[in-house]
């Protein structure tokens, strides 16, 4: 994951009064894409300047994604998953990581395309974990 913790005049440290918000990309691309348009318009930069501990997320397979313990890239073990095991672990992984970092019980969730379906599977199959840490968030 990247993090961005402080934007335009705001203290880039991390913050427990900073409300986390969890951001997922499409299918087919990165996290860069909530910051490649550049820091005026691009959404991870526009939530940080607002005052948001932004963490962007990047699913299984991508360019920031490609190192495992057992496996290279060249094994189809590797390349052996679908949704259900993004929306499964990974989504509850980086959930937890990111509440765990900055000692909130919440975050908000903004996912794209894929990102959603991940999101469903995730609260489909967590739903006794998540069920409070999901809720949605005021703004």
């Amino acid at each position: 994951m990247h993090r961005i913790s402080g934007g335009k005049g705001i203290n880039r440290k991390a913050d427990p009064k900073k409300k986390p918000v969890f951001v997922l990309h499409g299918l087919l691309t990165t996290s860069a894409d909530w910051v490649l348009a550049g820091p005026n318009i691009s959404l991870a930069f526009l939530l940080a300047d607002k005052g948001y501990d932004v963490w962007l997320g990047n699913s299984r397979g991508n360019t920031y994604t490609k190192k495992h313990v057992k496996y290279t890239t060249e094994e189809y073990r590797f390349w052996n998953f679908s949704f259900h095991e993004m929306g499964l672990f990974d989504g509850p992984a980086c959930i937890d990581h990111i509440l765990s970092l900055t000692k909130q019980d919440k975050v908000s969730y903004i996912g794209h395309s894929m990102a959603t379906t991940i999101f469903y599977i995730m609260f489909i199959c967590n739903v006794s974990h998540f069920i409070w840490q999901l809720l949605p968030s005021s703004t």
